[in-house]
């Protein structure tokens, strides 16, 4: 499921940027926990984007302790960004684009196994948003069942 969320942003940010020269700076915002997923599991996703994005040579990421800092100093509510608030987070930032999003698990069955713990199978639900700056529509949303 990583792999797959990694592989559409990738892709969708790499069409963001085509006819960008130099490195493309990106801020990886708000990207909530939704149904049936922790805010951690949540956030070692996000961690393994920003290093993929990173790896790929054409991509500066804005650190999540810098991104925690102006969302802190700006009184903001992380888990509530308006579309003006994203906008000054990553002007900012002196970000290119910001990705919010939210990432859901759905149940389809569940079990007990013989060790009396419970096991689920399900499929991840992955809405994703990239925005370019200056901020002037959504360029991008992805809305997946993997």
């Amino acid at each position: 499921m990583k792999k797959v969320v990694l592989l559409l942003i990738f892709g969708a940010v790499a069409l963001l940027c085509n006819a960008q020269s130099g490195r493309f700076r990106v801020a990886i915002l708000d990207m909530r926990a939704g149904v049936n997923r922790t805010q951690s599991q949540v956030d070692g996703l996000v961690d393994m984007l920003s290093v993929e994005l990173f790896n790929a040579g054409d991509f500066s990421m804005v650190e999540r302790t810098q991104v925690d800092k102006v969302i802190q100093e700006q009184n903001f509510q992380k888990s509530n960004l308006s579309a003006d608030q994203r906008k000054r987070i990553g002007g900012l930032l002196n970000a290119d684009a910001i990705i919010t999003g939210t990432v859901n698990y759905i149940i389809r069955d569940k079990w007990l196994a013989s060790d009396g713990s419970t096991m689920t199978s399900g499929e991840y639900n992955v809405d994703i948003r990239l925005e370019p700056l200056p901020y002037e529509h959504i360029r991008w949303i992805e809305n997946k069942d993997i």
